[in-house]
């Protein structure tokens, strides 16, 4: 089963091709203010210009957030478009937190994921190689901890936040958090994540903090 992967919701973007796990071809870019030119690219480099390129294709995965705004916009834009093209049952969507988690599902350690959002918080996500510990969520850097202090033994940790941050300092000096990087392509982790874990149907963007924006509530016909 040929499965393409796409992201643009992180600054460094990808596309991957995979086949029955093997990974076939897959490009990255880190340039987000040029994500929509570079994703076209990137497909264009793996499947080639014709009309019938995605024919091979059984199935196209995308991130659907979190991450950037203006980034899962590009993604599930994408992924409209091509559902108009090539239909429903082609198309599909993992979160990131998925994705980031993905490099280290096979191991029998947890994998808690840390992601940097804005205002000093943190997405986060745990999970081993087939049930969810946490849900993700969004949450402040003390919240993130007492997450971490409620799981029992040792947990991967992975994700983008800085190292030498807040949060990397307390991961730096805990015994039993072992912190790893993940595969650098969301893309390819997306497309594999899919292909063990399954995927959704739905084209919604992850939206795990609530927008900053409030309902106004002045009478419209004033």
């Amino acid at each position: 089963m040929k499965i393409l992967g796409v992201d643009t919701c992180l600054p460094l973007g990808s596309v991957a091709l995979i086949d029955d796990k093997s990974v076939l071809l897959s490009r990255s870019w880190n340039s987000p203010k040029e994500h929509i030119s570079k994703v076209f690219e990137a497909l264009n480099s793996i499947l080639g210009t014709g009309k019938n390129r995605f024919e091979p294709i059984d199935l196209i995965i995308f991130t659907a957030g979190p991450g950037s705004f203006t980034g899962i916009r590009i993604c599930l834009s994408l992924a409209k478009a091509f559902k108009e093209i090539l239909g429903n049952e082609k198309i599909g969507t993992v979160s990131t937190l998925e994705a980031l988690s993905f490099s280290f599902l096979n191991e029998k350690t947890p994998v808690f994921v840390i992601m940097e959002g804005r205002k000093n918080k943190y997405y986060i996500y745990c999970r081993n190689r087939y049930e969810v510990i946490v849900k993700p969520k969004d949450l402040t850097i003390q919240q993130v901890i007492e997450e971490i202090e409620n799981i029992p033994g040792n947990l991967i940790v992975t994700g983008n936040y800085t190292s030498n941050s807040e949060i990397g300092n307390y991961i730096h000096s805990s015994n039993r958090l072992i912190e790893k990087t993940a595969n650098t392509s969301i893309a390819l982790n997306a497309a594999l994540y899919a292909a063990k874990y399954g995927f959704r149907n739905s084209l919604e963007p992850i939206y795990i903090r609530q927008p900053d924006a409030k309902p106004s509530n002045k009478n419209m016909a004033d």
